[in-house]
């Protein structure tokens, strides 16, 4: 309470005129595999959710409240005893995370279906360093293999009442800062399933002021870019930031990249700002024959500055040749880790034109791009 400076805790806040709790019932309770929910909270707060007061919400599901613990852990297994044997999964979620979406729900559940565990994650992003006690750097952690846990996590209700169980009996006693970590002990495996929504969670006072906007309206931006280059023999060929073995490359004063070409003017064009021909102008012999890839950089760094966040990236790159299937997966790869984003935020497309005009004629390349960000 004392971080969000409010007597009342922060789940029961206001967003978008409705309490914070109710915005994550709403979000599961509109789902078909959800019969019921459970919340655990204290005694004092069951008034939040009377009958009337969550059917006024739209809330339909049933909810069944019950007394909270002093710990997540205790709250957890409180909620459990409630949970009847014709629940086969328990998803787990936090309160103070309102803007969950029903896709990343749903993917966290059907890799549990499949594998038993599942927690929603997210990629590391800043660089990571462990630190002595007396605040030397050790080592720079690989952030590769690094994850935030989120919720839901997803477990078939046996193995997490288990679990839960031989926490009690103290048969397994290491960390429980979350469920995973107790299923983990139990020797089995936990899968992730990497976030691709909006999931913030609500710690402080600027957590829940981000918040109130976003319940008012996400201020999401929209860019396109296309870009198309001739080709000639001889030259080197790059699409989406990987060469590629092919008879003839793209005419370009850089490298001539039409697909990184038509992203950079996307993503510039959801803040409004110069198009990519005023930022790296072709007289300017600093870009003769540089990456494409060292374009986007530079793109990134601008967008970071105006505090955008990149939703996702669609594009579509048309030709008759190169065939484009065996490229995505590289392309998706560098693009992703240039932009500083998940590999599943990207897309990739290869369309011909069956002959017809500049590409199918194996005279051109283009590429058109549908760039989504957020902008705080």
């Amino acid at each position: 309470m004392a971080r969000t400076r409010n007597e009342v805790p922060k789940q029961f806040l206001p967003i978008d005129g409705i309490p914070m709790v109710y915005h994550s019932l709403k979000r599961f309770g509109e789902l078909k595999p959800v019969t019921k929910i459970i919340v655990a909270t204290q005694r004092s707060y069951f008034d939040f959710f009377t009958q009337e007061k969550l059917t006024a919400a739209g809330i339909t599901v049933p909810v069944v409240v019950v007394q909270g613990g002093k710990e997540r852990v205790d709250s957890v297994a409180r909620a459990l005893r409630e949970v009847k044997g014709d629940a086969a999964y328990v998803m787990i979620h936090d309160a103070a995370r309102p803007f969950i979406s029903r896709h990343d729900i749903l993917n966290v559940l059907r890799k549990a279906q499949k594998k038993r565990a599942a927690l929603l994650v997210r990629a590391v992003v800043p660089t990571v360093k462990k630190i002595s006690r007396q605040g030397a750097v050790v080592e720079t952690i690989d952030r590769g293999i690094l994850r935030h846990a989120e919720t839901p996590q997803v477990f078939e209700t046996t193995l997490l009442k288990k679990a839960y169980a031989q926490y009690k009996k103290r048969i397994i006693n290491g960390p429980a800062t979350d469920d995973a970590s107790l299923v983990e002990q139990l020797g089995v495996p936990v899968w992730t399933v990497t976030a691709q929504d909006v999931n913030i969670k609500i710690t402080n006072s600027d957590d829940l002021a981000v918040a109130q906007k976003k319940g008012t309206g996400m201020n999401i931006r929209v860019g396109i870019g296309y870009d198309i280059h001739r080709l000639l023999h001889g030259e080197p060929l790059c699409l989406g930031g990987i060469k590629v073995d092919f008879e003839k490359g793209c005419i370009g004063h850089s490298d001539g990249d039409p697909v990184i070409h038509a992203i950079i003017d996307a993503l510039l064009g959801t803040v409004g700002t110069k198009d990519i021909g005023e930022y790296f102008r072709d007289d300017n012999p600093r870009f003769k024959k540089i990456a494409s890839l060292e374009l986007l950089g530079k793109v990134r760094q601008i967008l970071k500055k105006k505090k955008c966040r990149i939703i996702n990236i669609d594009t579509v790159i048309v030709c008759e040749k190169p065939r484009i299937a065996p490229l995505k997966k590289d392309m998706i790869r560098v693009l992703a880790k240039t932009l500083e984003i998940e590999e599943a935020q990207v897309s990739i497309k290869g369309k011909t034109k069956e002959g017809l005009d500049a590409e199918g004629g194996l005279f051109a390349i283009s590429a058109q791009t549908v760039a989504l960000v957020e902008i705080e």
